[in-house]
């Protein structure tokens, strides 16, 4: 298992289009925590921030971002993600753990009401994965909130991200986030979920949602 000491993190929020050009209060708040001596202990942070569209370019245009920092573990972080106020641990325990690749749980918090209390995960097991200290194999999962070893990235010819359309163009066959982990587990490297923290996910939510 890998020490936590001091390794170094690139975090890096991918922001939408122009109309989208914002972040949500909570993922304000994780990011501030991350400058604060807490965390600083536990891991050297970098910070960036990308605008970019479509949504598989800016993915993979981070990743380069990301293996030109030098740093060793790669945070993606979508600018509707929702951090909980543990996540730091959750970054902690990947390290300790050796999960070179993975993912929390996420809620979405703009779904009808009555679903709004309902986990809704975007996850695949793997068939007949357990669940072990939170972590549990998975086949696949949504994108909005990603933590990559930089020997995964390394591993994967570019592109990292793209999207696959049937032969008509008309409908999504694989989404960009799928294919990624598609293409890091036939490099050899599983993908896990952890039970024990759960991102929420704005999912492009109207920012005057947001006012007090």
């Amino acid at each position: 298992m890998e020490s936590t000491c001091r390794k170094s993190v690139y975090v890096l929020v991918l922001c939408g289009p122009e109309r989208e050009r914002w972040i949500n209060p909570e993922l304000a708040g994780f990011l501030i925590s991350l400058t604060q001596p807490e965390a600083q202990q536990r891991f050297r942070f970098g910070i960036g921030f990308l605008q970019a569209a479509p949504i598989e370019k800016a993915r993979n245009i981070s990743v380069a971002n990301f293996l030109e920092s030098g740093a060793q573990w790669f945070l993606s972080l979508d600018n509707d993600a929702v951090p909980p106020p543990n996540f730091l641990d959750f970054i902690s325990a990947a390290v300790r753990d050796g999960k070179t690749l993975a993912v929390p749980q996420f809620h979405s918090n703009n779904l009808p009401q009555v679903l709004r209390h309902r986990p809704v995960l975007v996850w695949r097991r793997e068939k007949d994965a357990q669940e072990s200290d939170g972590w549990v194999e998975l086949t696949g999962a949504g994108g909005h909130c990603i933590l990559a070893h930089r020997r995964v990235l390394q591993s994967i010819q570019p592109p990292w991200f793209a999207t696959e359309l049937s032969a008509d163009g008309r409908e999504l066959v694989c989404a960009e986030d799928f294919y990624f982990f598609y293409k890091a587990r036939a490099a050899g490297f599983p993908l896990y979920g952890n039970t024990r923290f759960s991102v929420g996910h704005y999912k492009s939510v109207d920012i005057s949602s947001l006012a007090i």
